[in-house]
C-alpha cells in the first residue's frame, strides 16, 4: 500500500496520507471483488418468514451457518446423500465402539490363558460382530447409501 500512496503521490501530509488509504482500499476491494465474481457464482433467493425459519433451524441443528447449509444440504440432495448433523456426535460414537471392541480384546486375551474352549469362540465370533459394527458404521457415516435409486 506504501507504494501504491508514494507512487501516487499520497505521502504529502497526513490528510493526504488517509485519503490515499481510502482510495487504494476501494481499488483493493473492486479488484478483489473481480477476481472472486470470475472464480465462483452468486446465488440469492427468498424465502418467505416461515420458510426462514425453517431453514434457520435446521442450520442450527446441524451446527451451521445458513448459507454454508443450505449449499451443503443442495449439494448434499443432488449427490443422493444425507446431510450428517453432528460429526463431533459420530466421532464420538466411533470411539467408543472402537473402545468397545479394545476392551473385548483385552477380555479375551485373558481368558485365553484359562484354556475354556467355548468362552474364547464366543469372544472370538463377538469380537468379530463388533469389528463388522464399527466398520459398518464408519461406512454409513462415510458415505451413505442413496436416499432414492438415481432415475
Amino acid at each position: 500500500m506504501w507504494h501504491w500512496l508514494k507512487e501516487n503521490g499520497f505521502t504529502e501530509n497526513e490528510t493526504k496520507i488517509e485519503e490515499g488509504k481510502k482510495l487504494w482500499q476501494k481499488k483493493y476491494h473492486r479488484e478483489y471483488q473481480k477476481k472472486r465474481r470470475a472464480e465462483k457464482r452468486l446465488i440469492s433467493f427468498y424465502l418467505t418468514p416461515s420458510e426462514y425459519q425453517q431453514v434457520e433451524q435446521a442450520a442450527k441443528a446441524h451446527k451451521r451457518r445458513i448459507s454454508t447449509f443450505i449449499k451443503e444440504a443442495c449439494l448434499a440432495y443432488m449427490d443422493q446423500r444425507f446431510l450428517i448433523p453432528d460429526e463431533t456426535l459420530i466421532t464420538e460414537i466411533r470411539e467408543e465402539i472402537s473402545l468397545i471392541g479394545y476392551d473385548i480384546k483385552r477380555i479375551q486375551s485373558e481368558l485365553s490363558k484359562m484354556e475354556e474352549p467355548n468362552l474364547k469362540e464366543s469372544l472370538e465370533m463377538l469380537t468379530d460382530r463388533i469389528s463388522y459394527l464399527e466398520s459398518f458404521v464408519k461406512k454409513q457415516f462415510e458415505n451413505p447409501p442413496l436416499i432414492a435409486s438415481p432415475q
